[in-house]
C-alpha cells in the first residue's frame, strides 16, 4: 500500500521532470521544430521567457530614454544585470527600481496586442501632436512592443520620443 506521503513525492517527482525538461527547451538545450517553409520568426517570435524561475538564463540589458523634442530635453539610462529573461515591458519595470525617470513610466494594456507605452518620465505621447515612444534595438525598430519582445543578452534598447514622421510612419 502507497503511503500518502509516497504520493506526494511520486507528483512533485512528475512536476520536476517537468521543469527541467520546460526550463531545458526554453533554454536551447531540446530543439524545437524547424519553421515551415524555411520562414524565419520575427524578431517577436524569439526565443520565450523563462516560464521557471529557478533554472531561467541571466541576461544584462542596458534601456535608454531620450526625449529632444519636449521642452524638458533628457538622455536617461538603466543598466540591468544578471536579469531573468523576461519580456521588455518586465525589465522597463525594473529600471524604474534603479534609474529616476524609468519609475515615471505609464502604459495602456490593449487586449490582443499588449501593453503600450504612454509616457515616459512625464513625457507623454499624443495622437494631436503625432508623438510617440518609438522602441529601436541598436538604429532597427522593434516589430513588436513591450509585452512581446524579448531583450538579448547585452542588447541596448533606446525608448526615442519622436514623431510619427521622423519615425518613418507618415
Amino acid at each position: 500500500m502507497v503511503s500518502e506521503k509516497s504520493r506526494v513525492v511520486f507528483s512533485m517527482d512528475k512536476v520536476c521532470l517537468m521543469v527541467i525538461v520546460s526550463c531545458a527547451w526554453l533554454n536551447g538545450a531540446i530543439s524545437s521544430p524547424s519553421f515551415p517553409l524555411g520562414k524565419k520568426p520575427s524578431q517577436c517570435a524569439k526565443e520565450l521567457p523563462d516560464s521557471c524561475a529557478l533554472c531561467g538564463r541571466y541576461i544584462n540589458v542596458v534601456l535608454k530614454a531620450k526625449n529632444v523634442l519636449n521642452g524638458s530635453n533628457f538622455n536617461i539610462e538603466a543598466k540591468l544585470s544578471r536579469v531573468r529573461k523576461q519580456p521588455l515591458l518586465y525589465f522597463l519595470e525594473q529600471a524604474g527600481t534603479i534609474s529616476p525617470g524609468f519609475n515615471k513610466f505609464k502604459s495602456t494594456y490593449y487586449k490582443g496586442l499588449g501593453y503600450f507605452i504612454d509616457s515616459i518620465n512625464s513625457v507623454e505621447g499624443s495622437v494631436a501632436s503625432k508623438t510617440f515612444w518609438h522602441i529601436l534595438s541598436g538604429n532597427k525598430a522593434l516589430e513588436c512592443g513591450v509585452s512581446s519582445y524579448v531583450p538579448e543578452d547585452g542588447e541596448t534598447i533606446l525608448f526615442n520620443f519622436t514623431t510619427y514622421k521622423a519615425a518613418g510612419y507618415e
